[in-house]
């Protein structure tokens, strides 16, 4: 017999705790996408990202993306759809702080 059908219960047993062990690690597993992290402090990237934000700071920085979904099979540049398009920027443009 060979020795992996021999000793078959053994090596499951063995790959179970492993495999046990991983996904207790992926528990402990913690994710940064600072930009500040990625770079070391003294890199010259990291200096000019460090000016860049101080220089324009990042308060109430955000992008608002709006879908204006199609009720019909027409193709986007269609007059009745691009005027529903532009009526909703129209409408988001005159809230305060919008640009």
């Amino acid at each position: 017999m060979h020795p992996l059908l021999k000793y078959r219960n053994i090596l499951f047993g063995i790959v179970g705790v492993i495999t046990l062990f991983m996904a207790w690690g992926v528990t402990k597993l913690e994710i940064s996408f600072s930009f500040e992290s990625f770079y070391p402090k003294d890199d010259k990237e990291y200096d000019y990202y460090s000016h860049f934000q101080n220089l324009f700071s990042e308060d109430q920085n955000f992008v608002n993306y709006v879908a204006v979904g199609q009720r019909d099979t027409s193709d986007v540049f269609d007059a009745a759809f691009l005027k529903e398009v532009d009526s909703v920027f129209t409408l988001l443009a005159s809230i305060d702080g919008m640009d």
